[in-house]
């Protein structure tokens, strides 16, 4: 499993995304100049998972300066994708979230992206991308059903499909969340 880490704080961004919304279909191709060179094929989210990601230090990812450390709860939100063209090498990850476990989120606002990269052009079919977030720094609050909400772009810029999945954010401790 790959695994990504983004902190949704009030501390300055290293890069892991800006919140920005993004579209939900179209072209956004991320590898540049590459556009069809793997085949065409859109990815497939087959699942999303949301698990307890522990106590973790998001200090290679943001900027901590204000604070004593950077060791926070995390959720990790897993994907699991496939991509019959294999051009995962180049990605965005798009999660949204809300506190309203109704099998839908608002994917217009909100929310942030993450870009990678992983192995060669046109070889990466399958892959489970592990994404976690900080928890009780930002809008991510201890101890809550969340409902998360997941898309991935390929290198070739072709969406997936948008996939939900609920689950307890940790507790301040790091321990489950959702008196487990």
């Amino acid at each position: 499993m790959l695994l990504l880490t983004a902190a949704l704080l009030g501390c300055a961004d290293k890069g892991t995304g800006d919140g920005v919304p993004l579209p939900q279909t179209g072209d956004r191709d991320t590898a540049g100049d590459t556009a069809g060179e793997c085949g065409g094929a859109a990815p497939e989210i087959g699942s999303l998972n949301i698990t307890n990601g522990g106590l973790y230090d998001f200090s290679t990812v943001i900027d901590c300066a204000d604070t004593e450390d950077c060791v926070y709860p995390a959720a990790n939100v897993t994907l699991n994708v496939t991509d019959d063209d294999g051009d995962l090498h180049q990605y965005i990850i798009d999660i949204w979230f809300d506190e309203v476990v109704d099998g839908d989120v608002d994917t217009s606002s909100g929310g942030f992206e993450l870009l990678g990269s992983k192995g060669e052009p046109c070889e990466v079919s399958a892959e489970s991308f592990g994404n976690l977030l900080a928890v009780g720094t930002g809008p991510l609050p201890y101890d809550t059903e969340m409902e998360f909400a997941a898309q991935i772009t390929d290198a070739d810029g072709l969406v997936s499909n948008i996939a939900v999945a609920s689950g307890f954010t940790p507790k301040s401790d790091g321990s489950d969340g959702g008196g487990r």
